[in-house]
């Protein structure tokens, strides 16, 4: 058979063809969907944690300079007589901030990730003096 005999055929694909070809790009965009969703969650949890992080730093930068916990007021932290200017973005909310304890400089809060509703997502991160520990 020539090349130009092929080229010249008159029936195109059969049904059987276009589904197969169907079902391999199905299997395949599922694949990559599911690569894209691992990869913006994990993008998330680095957020929280660089959050809590940062926060747990400025904490202790705070308590270095002032010898007391930042002071809590309406669910905010109050960086009063230092240095330090930390702001949570609209991503997150703190938590449990009635731990601070300014007798022992001891402390454990939440930080929670929020959707774009503004609720809780459910996964949060707990910071203590020494410890960030994410959570779902």
């Amino acid at each position: 058979m020539k090349f130009t005999e092929i080229l010249s055929r008159d029936h195109g694909y059969s049904l059987v063809e276009l589904l197969f070809v169907i079902i391999i790009l199905g299997i395949i965009s599922s694949a990559i969907y599911v690569q894209v969703a691992n990869i913006n969650n994990e993008a998330k949890n680095v957020s929280l944690k660089s959050t809590a992080y940062s926060l747990q730093k400025s904490i202790k930068l705070h308590l270095a300079e002032t010898d007391k916990l930042p002071i809590v007021k309406n669910n905010l932290l109050k960086f009063k007589k230092s240095s330090i200017d930390f702001r949570l973005t609209d991503e997150f909310e703190l938590d449990d901030l009635d731990s601070f304890n300014n007798d022992t400089n001891n402390y454990s809060l939440k930080i929670y990730e929020l959707n774009n509703n503004g609720n809780r997502t459910g996964k949060y991160a707990i910071l203590t003096n020494d410890n960030i520990i994410l959570t779902e």
